[in-house]
C-alpha cells in the first residue's frame, strides 16, 4: 500500500470522500499541507482547487501587473491545491494559474479601462 497523506489507516469507504483536496503554500515548502475537504466526485475536487487558485491569484494581484508577474508571484507565494484521491489526477494547478492569470489581467484592464471612461 502506497503512503499519502489521505491514509488515515481506515478503509476507503469509511472516507468522507473518495477525493480530498489538501492546501501546501508555494512560500513554505517544509510546512505540511493542510486538509481541506473531501469530496465523492473528482469534478467536485477540481472546482474546489480551482476557487483556492482563483482566491489566491486575486489576493497576490497588484495594479499593472502583468500575467506573467502575477504567475511567478503565485509560484512563490500561493496556496497551491492537491488531489489525492482513487482516480489519477489530471488537473495541473500551474497550467490552470498561467491561462487563469491571463484571463484576470484583461479583465482588470477592461474594468481600469471603463471607469477612466466614465
Amino acid at each position: 500500500m502506497t503512503s499519502t497523506p489521505l491514509d488515515t489507516g481506515m478503509e476507503s469507504e469509511k472516507r468522507p470522500g473518495r477525493y480530498q483536496v489538501m492546501i501546501a503554500d508555494n512560500f513554505d515548502r517544509d510546512a505540511s499541507p493542510i486538509q481541506d475537504q473531501y469530496f465523492d466526485d473528482f469534478e467536485g475536487a477540481v472546482q474546489r482547487s480551482k476557487e483556492i487558485l482563483d482566491a489566491s491569484l486575486l489576493h497576490l494581484y497588484q495594479e499593472q501587473m502583468t500575467a506573467d508577474e502575477l504567475t511567478h508571484r503565485y509560484k512563490i507565494f500561493g496556496d497551491l491545491p492537491m488531489i489525492f484521491g482513487t482516480e489519477i489526477n489530471q488537473f495541473s494547478p500551474y497550467k490552470y494559474v498561467d491561462a487563469r492569470a491571463h484571463e484576470i489581467i484583461r479583465l482588470k484592464e477592461s474594468i481600469r479601462a471603463c471607469s477612466q471612461s466614465n
